[in-house]
């Protein structure tokens, strides 16, 4: 079994999901296997039908890329802002998102198989209170508050910055 590869696509702001799926059908003509399709940054993606607003828009682009997913058979993960109120999570003992917590548009939430959150507990710590060592690692909370496949979750962890390590925090 081969190692696979990374292929890297750079799309002026304002790509709808058809240019996306074009580069993913050259890809495969060429033989390549997608496993996952990674967008960086929906929010300033164009959805490929007439919008109304602003909110209508960024639902309309949710809904092009799960037919991305179905047409290409593969799952497509983009990211979100959270909203003021996720922030007041880092400091919680037992930090949760909520399908609330997602800025804008609610139509990103309906369309999504499974929604993932990440805390950064550490992020609101300053400088001066924790050593070097202890600023290599940050202290996550990833929270699953939708998952139509099955049980939403949370999971504590310390990522290594350093080094890339991601552990489960007990």
């Amino acid at each position: 079994m081969r190692a696979g590869g990374l292929y890297i696509y750079e799309f002026p702001q304002a790509t709808d999901a058809t240019m996306i799926e074009r580069a993913v059908a050259e890809l495969k003509l060429k033989g390549v296997h997608i496993d996952v399709i990674i967008v960086d940054y929906m929010d300033l993606m164009s959805p490929t039908h007439k919008a109304y607003s602003e909110n209508d828009e960024q639902g309309k682009v949710t809904k092009d890329l799960k037919q991305l997913a179905i047409n290409c058979d593969c799952p497509v993960l983009t990211c979100t802002q959270a909203g003021i109120q996720a922030e007041k999570q880092e400091t919680k003992e037992r930090p949760f998102l909520s399908a609330s917590d997602v800025f804008g548009t609610k139509q990103k939430v309906h369309s999504a198989n499974c929604l993932l959150g990440i805390v950064n507990q550490t992020a609101t710590v300053g400088v001066g209170e924790r050593s070097e060592e202890e600023r290599k690692i940050h202290k996550l909370v990833i929270c699953c508050p939708k998952n139509r496949d099955g049980s939403i979750f949370t999971f504590r962890c310390k990522m290594y910055v350093t080094i890339g390590k991601v552990e489960e925090d007990l």
